[in-house]
This record gives C-alpha cells, sequence and structure tokens, in this order.
C-alpha cells in the first residue's frame, strides 16, 4: 500500500509537471489547441480520478 501512494503521487506530480509544460508549448504557439487537448486529457482525467478518490477517503 505505501508503494502504490508513493507511484501515484510520483504519477501525479509528473502530469502536473507535463500539463504545465505543454501549457508553455501552447502559450509560445508551438502546439495548436487540439494537440494541447489530446496530450493533456488522460493527464488531467488521472488526476480528476485522484481528486475524487481523496474526497471520498475524506467523507468517510
Amino acid at each position: 500500500m505505501v508503494n502504490d501512494n508513493k507511484y501515484e503521487n510520483d504519477i501525479k506530480e509528473l502530469c502536473e509537471h507535463m500539463i504545465h509544460l505543454l501549457d508553455k508549448l501552447k502559450q509560445r504557439g508551438l502546439i495548436d489547441e487540439q494537440e494541447y487537448e489530446s496530450l493533456t486529457y488522460q493527464k488531467k482525467r488521472f488526476l480528476d480520478s485522484r481528486s475524487n478518490k481523496l474526497e471520498m477517503k475524506i467523507q468517510n
């Protein structure tokens, strides 16, 4: 369980970092909106699911 949480936290940090880098590329015009959405979709989905999981733990 401890290792799972560590791996999940590592993936969370990677997703956040990648989204930040993709934001910069989009702002500089190096990728367009469609490419940005395509590259960030799964990362945002993972972060949202993790957030929902945390909310459920808090409620219980």
